[in-house]
This record gives C-alpha cells, structure tokens and sequence, in this order.
C-alpha cells in the first residue's frame, strides 16, 4: 500500500529550519586554485575545512532556528500540514494538505508572490527550476493532475488533468521530461518540448512487456528516416505538444511511492518491496532489486549506488550495476520516509 498517509490536523503550518554557523572563521577561499599552466582544479583543503566546520558547529549546537513564515507575518503560512519542500540557497517552494504551493524568499522569510492555488486537494510532490531558461514549478496532488507553473510569476502554464488514476505521489523532471508515479501503481513520462519522430528525445518503442505506448507513438525504427521527413511533411504524422504522454510503465503491483531520475534512467520504489531500473528512452525494466521486508517509501540513485528507505524501518544500499544488496541500515525504529545521500 502506499506509504504516504495524510494526517487531519487543520493547525496552521509552519516550516521551521535551521541554519548552521560556517563561522569560526578562517578567511574564504576560492573554491577554484589556478595552476601555473592556466587550468583550474578544486581546492579540496579548502572545501574540507569547510565541512568539517559545519560538522563541528553542528555538534556543539552553534546553529540558529528561524521559521517559515516570519513571525511578523504569519497569515502568510500554510493553513494545513506541509507534505513536500525543495529549497535551495535562495529559495523554498512548498506544498500542503492546504491545496497551495507557495514559494518563499529565504533572505526575508516572506512569500515572494501569492499562494499558487490550482489544486483541488492535497500537494504530495513538487520540484522547482528557478534558473530563467528553465523557471518553473511542477506539482502533483491528490486531485490525480500534475500543475506547471511559472516560477518567477506563480503563473499556471498548463495543467495534465488526470495525470493519472489516483493520487500523484512523487515526480521528478529534467530538460526533457517529466515523469510522475502514483498510487494507481503506474509511472508516467511526458516530454517537455515539442516532440518529432526524428528529435533524438522521441521514445524507441520496446516490443518487451511492462510499457505501454499511446497510439500516437511511431517506432522510428520500422521507418526510414526519409519516409519520417516526408510524413512529417505532410502532416501525416503527428508532433508532439508539451506536456504530451509518451509511455506508461506498468510493472508494480502496489503504489510507487518514489521515483528518481537521472540522465537516461527512472528508478522507483514501491509498496510491493521491489524497486526498479527502467530505460527511460524506451520504459525497458533493466533490472528488479528486492530485498526490503515490506513497502518502499523512497529511493536515492547514482550510477553506483541506489539508496532506499522503508517500512521495515531499514535503509538499504544497493549496487547499481549487479543489482546486489550491499548493506542493510538498522537503526529507525519505524517506517524511513525519506533518505537523501552525499554520494562521493
């Protein structure tokens, strides 16, 4: 089952963080030492005293709280539980049982535009691009749709409405994609740009099972590429829109709870206790690793390790290309509902 549970508190909700001193204080350092020949290299001393720093000014309570909103100006907070935040130097955007995503300046603690309102209820699972060739925000919910909104305005650029079956649990997205998970046990893929059979980011159809391709979908690879052109000429074939779905992955047998993306592979963890490698050119299941005792809440990858956590009050650690367990984490005493690595 799921491993996402909605709770029924309606107190106002706060984020409260914490910002840890870098002080104690040798001088800054540039990250980059110049070498005599004109190369660059990083200056690992530097960037390691800077971690040790922030470890040891952890450990000695030498960190500050504040809260999201300001004190001053608590109407701006979320009226009901926060499900999903991502931040980064700058910025937080977050998402509630409230049905708002609300994006927060972290210099003054305040909203930088209106609550972003669309949903018609909770927001499980947000990601954010603030850079201006990206600036957007996508959210999912348990309306079933996925919302894209204009980062720097709060503008709603366009609304997949359903996504999917049942709630929309997580999601991730890069230049090309957006792929969504639910609890109807599927996982999605939708491009980000207009789409032909000859651009390099078009899916390959695969014959195997596990993926499902909308009748729109040409297997290029039945085609010549002059016969593609020619088609495509003459409006015989259809380019895609953004935001168009271009697979269905359909091999779980309970909710995906969590998804990741990178580069040209999805993996995702279930409430079935398996987690997954899928192609994400073609939606090919690469690989099934099981080992976890009962359902996956979250998933971590890169291309050595995946990193997952679970119900059985475990994190386990997964070799990427064997699909091995390497090291089961004991030490939760109940369900592990998110994990982020420092992978080295």
């Amino acid at each position: 089952s799921s491993a996402r549970h909605e709770s029924s508190g309606t107190a106002q909700s706060k984020l409260h963080l914490q910002q840890i001193s870098t002080n104690s204080s040798p001088p800054k350092s540039p990250l980059l030492i110049r070498m005599p020949n004109g190369a660059a290299k990083m200056n690992w001393p530097h960037l390691y005293r800077v971690r040790r720093r922030l470890e040891e000014n952890w450990a000695k309570g030498r960190f500050t709280n504040f809260q999201l909103p300001h004190p001053n100006h608590m109407e701006e907070s979320h009226q009901e539980c926060v499900y999903a935040i991502q931040f980064t130097e700058k910025w937080l955007v977050s998402g509630s049982r409230d049905k708002t995503v609300r994006v927060w300046d972290l210099d003054t603690k305040r909203l930088w535009h209106p609550p972003l309102q669309g949903h018609s209820k909770s927001v499980l699972c947000l990601q954010f691009d603030p850079r201006p060739s990206e600036d957007i925000i996508v959210s999912g919910s348990s309306d079933k749709n996925v919302i894209i909104w204009r980062f720097s305005t709060g503008e709603k650029l366009h609304e997949i409405a359903p996504a999917h079956d049942d709630s929309v649990l997580n999601l991730r997205f890069d230049e090309r994609y957006i792929v969504t998970c639910s609890k109807d046990k599927l996982i999605k893929v939708w491009n980000r740009r207009h789409l032909t059979p000859l651009d390099k980011d078009y899916p390959s159809v695969f014959q195997g099972s596990g993926v499902s391709y909308p009748s729109y979908i040409v297997n290029t690879s039945d085609v010549p590429a002059f016969v593609l052109e020619a088609e495509i000429a003459k409006n015989h074939i259809r380019t895609l829109a953004p935001y168009s779905l271009l697979m269905i992955l359909d091999g779980h047998t309970a909710a995906v709870n969590a998804i990741q993306l990178n580069e040209d592979e999805i993996v995702s963890a279930s409430g079935d206790r398996l987690i997954k490698v899928w192609n994400l050119r073609n939606g090919a299941c690469r690989k099934t690793m099981i080992g976890h005792e009962k359902g996956i809440a979250c998933v971590q990858f890169d291309s050595k390790r995946i990193i997952s956590g679970s119900n059985d009050d475990t994190v386990r650690i997964f070799d990427h290309a064997s699909g091995a367990e390497v090291a089961c984490l004991h030490g939760h005493a109940n369900l592990v509902r998110t994990v982020q690595a420092g992978f080295g």
